[in-house]
């Protein structure tokens, strides 16, 4: 078959749904298949492009037999919810153009967000007469209304009329949580026509065995130490957040726990990039918190190396958001045998996935009984391998092989 993908994240971003989008389209063409990646220019969690990537309106390029079709958007610096409304708005339709052009086409797969995406991918269906199917990674507009992100009733309910067309012309609907397959079920659409296509884990190789890199190379990882290179104790515990600094994680409440944690307890090290980053850092610059530290979105190598020398790792969700969410960054630390702290709704899917025992959930985002979570750790270590123990007998369901491969036999089934 000819697939046609089309997303607004893929390679070279590492963090989000980037990976995903990436190992999708590299496992059709292991299969055979012709694959053509609609996208635009890495962006994401900086909100900015590579330098000369904001004067290139179109580029093709080969990645690992992927064609790889790039297209200009507009990128805002610190992204208000009007211009993330124009951001979605230029990829959509600027990359619809771009797909006109594109050969013969026997499948499309939308990757959302964008929502519009799924209005544009449609029409692009009928032009070619192709089926369409509709992956759903998070749930707009339920989350940027929760958000408080999309407030004029007018906007809503244009959203959740494009939401219900889209969902309609489908050939099927695919989403990646339980939580999310229900509450579409709740507005009313078929059973049959939603499926659950969970995003899989990433087993970080280690250097040694991906053999693109000289021993002197893998050697000098081995012996780097975030510990040294940040003057940080070998008691206190290490916890680690990796990933997007946005409004849906919520890390404030991280930063406020982290002003009731001594340092003699806990370290900690928030890496990455995002809209709510300044914010974040000027905040730990009022509260005095010498033992929190930033650092950039590190290389696959270097995060391996972060995850191997933490305690603990965290994953948190703004209040009132968990259903529409779920974030795929657990999949990861829990192969790499690390336990977790997270904060989200009781009713969430992330929730849901803790009681399985390889962390502790806060639903409440109370600073202080979270804090008091981190102090009995400090003191009973072995829990933290007990939990880490627990992650990775859970995380083994979430198989990349099984679960592309099912994802492939789906839209090989769907009737043209």
């Amino acid at each position: 078959m000819k697939i046609l993908v089309w997303g607004i994240n893929y390679a070279p971003e590492v963090t989000g749904i980037a990976p995903y989008n990436q190992g999708l389209c590299e496992f059709l063409v292991e299969k055979g298949h012709e694959v053509h990646m609609l996208t635009t220019f890495p962006y994401y969690p900086e909100w900015k492009k590579r330098p000369g990537d904001d004067e290139i309106l179109y580029q093709t390029e080969i990645q690992k037999g992927v064609q790889v079709h790039r297209c200009w958007h507009y990128v805002p610096p610190q992204p208000s919810p009007f211009q993330r409304i124009v951001h979605e708005a230029s990829f959509v339709c600027n990359a619809f153009i771009r797909g006109l052009f594109i050969d013969k086409i026997d499948r499309i797969v939308l990757i959302s967000p964008p929502l519009p995406l799924g209005i544009a991918g449609w029409i692009l269906s009928l032009w070619r007469g192709v089926p369409f199917v509709y992956h759903i990674q998070d749930l707009q507009p339920d989350a940027g209304i929760h958000m408080g992100l999309i407030q004029s009733p007018l906007l809503q309910r244009f959203l959740y009329a494009c939401e219900r067309l889209i969902y309609s012309k489908a050939a099927k609907i695919t989403v990646i949580s339980y939580a999310m397959k229900s509450m579409i079920e709740a507005k009313g659409h078929p059973k049959e026509k939603i499926e659950l296509f969970p995003n899989w884990y990433h087993r970080l190789v280690p250097a040694s065995k991906e053999g693109s890199r000289s021993e002197s190379e893998v050697s000098s990882e081995e012996a780097f130490s975030f510990k040294k290179s940040l003057s940080i104790p070998s008691t206190p515990l290490l916890l680690v957040y990796s990933g997007n600094f946005g409004k849906k994680q919520g890390l404030e409440i991280l930063v406020e726990t982290a002003s009731r944690v001594s340092p003699e307890r806990a370290h900690w090290i928030f890496c990455g990039d995002g809209a709510a980053k300044a914010e974040l850092v000027q905040r730990v610059q009022e509260l005095k918190l010498n033992h929190v530290h930033f650092l950039p979105l590190q290389e696959i190598s270097k995060y391996r190396r972060l995850l191997e020398e933490s305690d603990l790792c965290l994953v948190s969700q703004i209040g009132g958001t968990g259903k529409f969410f779920f974030p795929s960054k657990l999949l990861s630390i829990l192969s790499h045998g690390k336990p977790v702290l997270t904060v989200a709704d009781e009713d969430s899917e992330l929730a849901h996935a803790m009681t399985h025992g390889f962390g502790i959930n806060h639903p409440t985002h109370d600073p202080d009984q979270i804090a008091a979570s981190i102090e009995k750790l400090f003191h009973d270590r072995s829990q933290l391998q007990t939990m880490g123990e627990k992650g990775r007998a859970y995380v083994a369901q979430f198989d990349k092989t099984k679960i592309l491969s099912e994802f492939e036999e789906l839209l090989q089934k769907i009737e043209s």
